[in-house]
């Protein structure tokens, strides 16, 4: 015997009406905004995108880098920021291959892409 977790359904279904009250369409563009300016503002800072031009997605983001808390996500979290440690390509990258990636799911951070660039460049200039 299994509980249905009903209330992460109710949650689910909220948000799947509240995406469709704002506008798929609207969102899609939305996300590809904030996913260029995200990736403008580490190019700016010398993170290099693991995925080449063309084949960046919206939603995720994946630097390079050299510093392992970074890398890790400790610097981002002393700030405030949740981010996940990069992501393994298994194509014999080499053992010196660091990266992090930046999720950037959520209403909250499509519907105010201002204030989440802001706070990420916040964070960034303090971790970097």
């Amino acid at each position: 015997h299994a509980t249905m977790p009903t209330d992460a359904l109710v949650k689910f279904r909220d948000t799947m009406l509240e995406t469709r009250q704002l506008g798929f369409d609207k969102l899609k563009q939305l996300q590809i905004e904030l996913g260029a300016r995200i990736r403008a503002l580490l190019t700016e800072r010398g993170y290099r995108s693991v995925a080449a031009e063309g084949f960046q997605a919206p939603g995720v983001v994946v630097s390079y880098t050299d510093d392992p808390d970074i890398q890790n996500g400790k610097k981002f979290l002393g700030e405030g920021l949740q981010i996940a440690a990069g992501v393994p390509l298994q194509c014999d990258e080499g053992p010196d291959y660091r990266s992090f990636r930046i999720g950037l799911f959520g209403l909250d951070k499509l519907t105010n892409i201002e204030r989440t660039v802001a706070n990420f460049r916040k964070a960034l200039d303090k971790v970097a």
